[in-house]
C-alpha cells in the first residue's frame, strides 16, 4: 500500500477548494478515484475540525492560549507520516485537572489512563483529527528543531501569557532549598529547541531575563536567583486561576516558606 506523505496531505488540503481533481492528480501522482477517497476520508469541512480550529486560532481565549502552550511543551503527532491526531501524555492528576478545559474547545477530546510499575499513573488526552495535526504541524509543531515564535506571534497580545503558562506546567519546574537559599526555575526542552521567543517575550513583559542552558541529551532555560524566581512567579501568576494547582502551589509554598521574598 503506498502512503501520502504529510506533504501530499498538506498540498491537498490547501489546493482542494481551489484546483481541479486532474491538477492535483498530475500534482502528486496518484489516480482520480485515489485522490477522490482521500477527500473524504479527510473530510476537511467537519463541523468539529472548524470548531477547533475557530477556538484555538482565531477566537482565542484565556483558556485557549494555555492549552496550546501545553500542546507545545508536550503534545505528539500519531503517524507522522498520515496525521490522524495530536495526543499527550502527563500525570494523571494534572490531566484530570486540565482535562475539562480541553472538552470545552471540543466535546471529541478523549482522555485515558495507564498505570505503571515504579511510575506515578499517567492520563493521555488526544484527538483524533487530521486538520487540526495539520494546524499544529503547519506551526512548527512537530519539526526537528521547535521554534514557538509563529504561534506564540499569532496570539493576541493580551493572551500570549497564558501560552507561557501552559507551556511552563507542561515543561517547567519550580525548585527550591530554603536552607541551601538555592531557588531555581526552569523550562526544559529538546536540544535543539530554539527558545529565543520565549525568553525575549518574558524579558519584555516580565522584567525577568532566562539564561538558556544547553546539554547533550536536552535544553532548558533557567534562573536562579530569589528575587527573580519571586517576580517570574507573581508576574505570571497574577490576576488569574489558570494553571496547574500542583506547580502554583509549589511556588507559594516557598513564598509562604520564606517571607523575605514577599
Amino acid at each position: 500500500m503506498q502512503y501520502w506523505t504529510l506533504e501530499e496531505q498538506e498540498y491537498i488540503h490547501n489546493n482542494y477548494d481551489s484546483n481541479n481533481l486532474l491538477e492535483i492528480c498530475n500534482k502528486v501522482g496518484r489516480s482520480p478515484g485515489v485522490v477522490g477517497h482521500l477527500f473524504k476520508s479527510l473530510d476537511f469541512l467537519k463541523e468539529r475540525d472548524l470548531e477547533l480550529k475557530d477556538k484555538f486560532f482565531i477566537n482565542q481565549t484565556q483558556e485557549t492560549a494555555y492549552l496550546l502552550g501545553f500542546l507545545w511543551a508536550d503534545a505528539w503527532i500519531s503517524n507522522p507520516d498520515r496525521p490522524s491526531g495530536i495526543g499527550m501524555e502527563i500525570l494523571k492528576n494534572d490531566g484530570d485537572e486540565i482535562y475539562p478545559m480541553f472538552l470545552d474547545t471540543c466535546s471529541d477530546w478523549k482522555i485515558s489512563y495507564r498505570d505503571r510499575k515504579h511510575r506515578r499513573e499517567q492520563a493521555t488526552i488526544r484527538i483524533s483529527s487530521s486538520e487540526f495535526a495539520f494546524d499544529l504541524s503547519r506551526r512548527g509543531l512537530f519539526s526537528f528543531r521547535k521554534d514557538p515564535s509563529v504561534t506564540l506571534n499569532e496570539i493576541r497580545e493580551d493572551l500570549k501569557k497564558y501560552f507561557i503558562l501552559g507551556f511552563f506546567d507542561g515543561d517547567g519546574c519550580w525548585y527550591f532549598h530554603l536552607g541551601q537559599n538555592l531557588f531555581q526555575c526552569s523550562f526544559a526542552g529538546k536540544v535543539d529547541q530554539i527558545w529565543d521567543s520565549i525568553i525575549e517575550y518574558i524579558h519584555q513583559e516580565s522584567g525577568v531575563k532566562f539564561n538558556p542552558h544547553i546539554q547533550s541529551n536536552g535544553s532548558q532555560i533557567r534562573i536562579s536567583s530569589k528575587n527573580r524566581f519571586t517576580q517570574f512567579g507573581k508576574w505570571i501568576y497574577e490576576g488569574h486561576n489558570l494553571g496547574l494547582s500542583r506547580k502554583r502551589n509549589k511556588f507559594y509554598s516557598c513564598i509562604d516558606a520564606s517571607p523575605a521574598l514577599l
